[in-house]
């Protein structure tokens, strides 16, 4: 058996796409271990994983970022936090501890998560193999492969490694569960990777009603945004401008905010609306007829794997992309922020038009295809 050490960001939405081959591969019988920052530990550890905690960057540095961003164009909100956090002020700040921990627990595999550095130069600096997890589309992991290497040399030479040039992960192995739908790019420096579904067994159908389900006979719409968008000053009017787009329609809407979304982010709920803070998604997806997103892509891998259309309303880092993609086949509409009061019209028109749905349960059908989440651990951890 192999020593792992998985490693991911704080956010929730990139750690949970590791959790099925995290938890798989220990329920294999390797000893497992998941570096994380400590907010991240009570997802970590009521999961039943070991956690390494590595040292996060202060709060006042973090604030400092968030403070320039405002200053920074919308559409390259995505980059700016790439180039300085992701590739600098959170891996600089966790690379010193890591590689002491490293030194007493030495693991044989380290599997990291896309948007995760810190894993990525300790296994260079230590020689250790390294693997790692797709969170994003295609293009998008091209993109960070391609776009920053002065960031990831300036990591390098931080301990003591020679400057990477060019393809710093062109060999990298690669693991995806991201169908090959959301991924029309030609790839240069990153490997194809690995595609699997991301799920030990099929889910078990939901027969109870849910306690978040109002008893309405109408067709249910499930409205997400994410998990940060309501925290986010430019981004957070669209829960306010989408509410109001679906008023006194023959539908259902369950809006999900996330658990620290500000009190005053929906001024009136319609009567047609449930407004939660948090609903696990695979249990609302097998009621819901529409998921209107964001495009994130833990969501819409969450609306592929249902067979539920989408509407996607991008906003920033992989969301265009993946709308683009889904859009080109025809499993989602994309609207754009400043038109979302034509969200009540397209909803509409997904629920009346059957060829819709039907091609949303065929690209179900097709993503449960690919090798298992059990094809996929074997394949990691052969040498």
């Amino acid at each position: 058996m192999s020593c792992i050490l998985v490693t991911s960001n704080f956010l929730v939405s990139h750690f949970m796409p590791l959790l099925p081959i995290t938890q798989a591969l220990k329920k294999t019988g390797h000893d497992v271990r998941v570096a994380a920052v400590s907010e991240l530990g009570p997802e970590i550890s009521k999961r039943g994983l070991d956690h390494l905690v590595m040292t996060q960057c202060s709060e006042q540095a973090f604030d400092d970022l968030k403070h320039r961003v405002q200053m920074v164009p919308r559409e390259d909100t995505g980059k700016f936090f790439m180039s300085h956090f992701f590739m600098d002020l959170a891996p600089r700040s966790a690379i010193p501890g890591l590689l002491e921990e490293l030194e007493l627990w030495r693991p044989d595999l380290i599997l990291r998560e896309s948007t995760e550095f810190a894993g990525l130069i300790a296994a260079k600096r230590l020689n250790i193999r390294h693997v790692r997890f797709e969170i994003v589309n295609g293009e998008s992991e091209e993109s960070i492969a391609s776009n920053y290497t002065a960031e990831i040399d300036a990591l390098l030479s931080s301990v003591s490694l020679p400057a990477s040039k060019d393809g710093y992960i062109r060999d990298e192995l690669a693991f995806s569960a991201h169908p090959g739908v959301l991924d029309d790019t030609v790839r240069i420096n990153t490997r194809p990777p690995y595609r699997f579904r991301n799920s030990a067994a099929a889910r078990t159908p939901v027969t109870d009603r849910p306690d978040w389900l109002p008893d309405q006979d109408t067709p249910l719409i499930y409205m997400t945004f994410g998990t940060v968008t309501a925290n986010e000053g430019r981004s957070r009017q669209i829960f306010d401008a989408s509410v109001k787009a679906v008023a006194d329609l023959p539908i259902t809407v369950l809006v999900t905010t996330g658990k620290d979304a500000p009190p005053d982010l929906i001024e009136n709920v319609p009567d047609n609306v449930v407004v939660r803070d948090f609903v696990d998604q695979a249990e609302v997806l097998a009621f819901a007829e529409v998921m209107v997103c964001h495009g994130g892509s833990g969501t819409v891998l969450g609306g592929l794997e249902a067979g539920v259309p989408m509407i996607i309303v991008p906003m920033f880092a992989d969301q265009p992309d993946n709308a683009r993609c889904l859009e080109a086949v025809g499993l989602s509409t994309t609207i754009h922020e400043h038109e979302v009061e034509v969200l009540g019209a397209k909803i509409l028109d997904i629920l009346g038009d059957p060829k819709r749905k039907r091609a949303a349960k065929e690209a179900a059908d097709n993503f449960a295809k690919p090798p298992t989440l059990a094809d996929a651990v074997r394949e990691l951890v052969a040498d």
